[in-house]
């Protein structure tokens, strides 16, 4: 790295190093928000999808044909899947559209959380079963359970797959990042990932 570019990143060096320090009592002030329960074959009002690679959608419609909730909402614009999924798999041809509720309007996984919180708040869903990768779970959770009041139950369905990013954008730093950020009531943690990209440090 030139002696430049290091002096630019300084700022943001040493905002990462207070907030690794202080990421222990923010872990443990949320530390209702990161379990998880496991779905087990559990019925719930709703399935929930966030986006993204490793067939979540499919996954998704599968559970709906499964029985283990009469709705599904898929959230966030995924560029990976066919449009076609909107109307379900071909070899699902039983599924209703009308129990599909699509909203492609979430950029990231604070926007699937918000969008979410707000149709299960506005169809009186009670609990729900939250759809995503094993990676991303954790961090997709703590997103959703915070918005939500505790009387609504949410289960786990983790697809295994491997993480999607590595190193500084891997998903336990963006994790403690959201713990910290959310912790002291400061939004830091994009502008963050984006100074860094713009300054090549990952």
């Amino acid at each position: 790295m030139s002696k430049r570019r290091l002096l630019k990143a300084l700022p943001l060096l040493a905002l990462a190093f207070t907030g690794a320090a202080a990421a222990p009592p923010a872990t443990h002030y949320f530390s209702g928000h990161l379990s998880p329960l496991t779905v087990q074959g559990t019925v719930t009002d709703a399935i929930v999808v966030f986006t993204g690679a490793q067939n979540r959608i499919v996954h998704g419609y599968h559970l709906l044909e499964m029985g283990v909730a009469p709705r599904l909402y898929i959230t966030g614009m995924d560029y990976q899947q066919p449009v076609v999924l909107a109307a379900g798999p071909a070899d699902l041809p039983s599924i209703n559209a009308d129990n599909v509720t699509i909203d492609l309007r979430a950029r990231n996984t604070i926007e699937n959380a918000r969008d979410t919180a707000i149709w299960v708040q506005e169809n009186n869903i009670t609990s729900l079963t939250l759809v995503t990768s094993d990676a991303h779970m954790n961090r997709a959770f703590f997103e959703l359970r915070r918005l939500l009041p505790p009387s609504i139950t949410i289960y786990a369905e983790a697809l295994e797959a491997p993480p999607r990013d590595q190193g500084l954008y891997s998903e336990e730093n963006k994790l403690t990042c959201r713990l910290y950020e959310t912790f002291i009531g400061v939004p830091f943690c994009y502008p963050l990932e984006d100074t860094a990209q713009t300054l090549q440090l990952s």
